[in-house]
């Protein structure tokens, strides 16, 4: 297929996946290609450690070989290369931000049965302790979602490595203009990315933004918030200012679609790497996604939407939003009162159900919060009944309170002290309600907590990078 040509375009190619998937052999060819040097981690670590990874793990264990790990892929050059990892790295949260710096990861996805006859009568020890074929089977499984959520494309490993090299060559477009480029045949993307967007209302020059990034970087991904509306959103801030800082190859923009089918077909045409959903989507795109998450599956509502090496898969982070700025805080609560019984007072209370707190649910109309009480294992009432509850933790989770003036706890004579008010309401970011509690001497959480932890979950779910959410508040500043 010939070797390096003038004009090439590429970033720090890195290749990863579970053993067998030949990432050593596609790696070679690869950098033979388009003329770049290659770099095996595992060899890496075998010179500096002057020793097998067979006797690093007998000698000193796995946690050692994976300082070791941590510290060769940290040296990594980043720069024209081809690189190939070992099958864990990762997993490992230091590795996966790394790894992903100004570079496209490839994950070469082998099935078990591949895996295991190519790594027959293999060196490596055991990381389980299971029989060799249970443990690929095991592994496989286990590692898949973090392989894809590091990952820029998907590869099927079956396939003879020419065929792998050349495919990516083509998905990443390497060479801006390349004849067989399946995303810049004569600027076919950016055509179906400006029919998909044509109809969408956003701020001030975000179209031209979106349409700029996409003709410089033909294989970089377009995430969205999807709403309606949706174009207050803080998140395309939050996203780009983070693919920036942990040099991801991304554009987060606006799809304000008029359903959820909309926004899902728009997904699938343009294939974008990820959603944020929000109201009134969240329960009515399920039926157009291709799996769910266990999360998403208890709470009945997504709000989120990742490409898994092409499929759909539909997760929810909200209940994270709730339940992190609470842990963050050291606050235990005992009694907790949730004040509403809608999809928030659900992620509330599946949140709240990690921790000791008895949970009363109390709504307006008392029905519903009876139906979610029933539904958790909590128990139920209206909010004039909050004083005899007498909780240490009340959440908010109505819209009560977005006028700036009206407060779901009428009476504050209810707040003590001793109590947390966590409201989650960010706009307006100081409510009455958190007004109230902060007189009574309360200990207040204000809701751009819960958005701030939920998108820090959001974005590890759609591109495998944990971040903090103190990295987030000063994208916010």
């Amino acid at each position: 297929m010939g070797g390096v040509k003038e004009g090439w375009v590429i970033r720090r190619l890195v290749l990863t996946g579970f053993r067998g998937s030949g990432k050593t052999t596609v790696g070679k060819i690869l950098s033979d290609r388009l003329g770049t040097e290659f770099f095996e981690t595992d060899l890496m670590i075998e010179k500096s450690a002057g020793m097998d990874i067979p006797d690093i793990f007998s000698k000193y264990g796995e946690s050692h070989f994976r300082e070791l790990e941590r510290c060769v892929i940290k040296e990594l050059p980043i720069s024209d290369c081809v690189v190939s990892t070992g099958g864990g790295a990762v997993l490992d949260d230091e590795n996966a931000k790394n790894l992903r710096k100004d570079s496209y990861v490839i994950f070469l996805d082998v099935d078990t049965k591949t895996s295991f006859e190519r790594i027959s009568g293999s060196t490596r020890p055991s990381l389980t302790g299971y029989d060799p074929h249970d443990e690929v089977k095991i592994l496989i499984r286990e590692r898949f979602p973090q392989y894809a959520r590091t990952s820029d494309i998907c590869v099927d490993a079956a396939k003879k490595p020419d065929e792998i090299c050349t495919e990516i060559i083509s998905r990443l477009c390497l060479k801006k203009g390349i004849a067989d480029c399946e995303t810049n045949d004569d600027n076919l993307h950016l055509k179906t990315i400006k029919e998909v967007f044509f109809d969408v209302s956003m701020p001030d020059r975000k179209k031209e933004e979106l349409f700029s990034f996409v003709e410089q970087n033909p294989a970089g991904h377009i995430c969205a918030i999807a709403g309606n509306p949706c174009n207050h959103s803080k998140s395309p801030i939050i996203y780009n200012a983070l693919f920036k800082k942990y040099g991801i190859c991304a554009h987060y923009t606006f799809l304000g679609k008029n359903s959820a089918k909309e926004t899902a077909d728009a997904y699938r045409k343009i294939n974008l790497r990820g959603l944020s959903v929000t109201i009134p989507y969240k329960e009515e795109i399920i039926p157009y996604l291709d799996r769910r998450g266990k999360h998403a599956k208890a709470l009945g509502a997504v709000n989120t939407v990742a490409n898994c090496c092409g499929y759909l898969l539909g997760c929810n982070t909200d209940w994270v939003g709730v339940l992190r700025p609470l842990q963050e805080a050291g606050i235990n609560p005992k009694r907790a009162v949730i004040l509403g019984a809608g999809g928030a007072a659900r992620s509330a209370v599946y949140a709240l159900k990690r921790t000791d707190a008895e949970i009363y649910i109390l709504n307006r109309t008392k029905e519903r919060a009876k139906i979610l009480a029933e539904e958790t294992g909590c128990r139920y009432n209206t909010p004039d009944k909050i004083s005899s509850v007498n909780p240490d933790l009340i959440i908010n989770a109505t819209s009560v309170g977005m006028n700036g003036t009206d407060s779901p706890v009428a009476d504050k004579s209810v707040l003590k002290p001793e109590m947390t008010v966590f409201d989650l309401i960010y706009t307006p970011l100081e409510t009455q309600l958190l007004k109230d509690a902060k007189e009574a001497g309360c200990r207040v959480i204000y809701g751009d907590e819960m958005f701030i932890h939920q998108a820090a979950e959001q974005f590890f779910r759609m591109f495998g990078i944990r971040i903090s959410s103190s990295e987030i508040r000063e994208i916010l500043k």
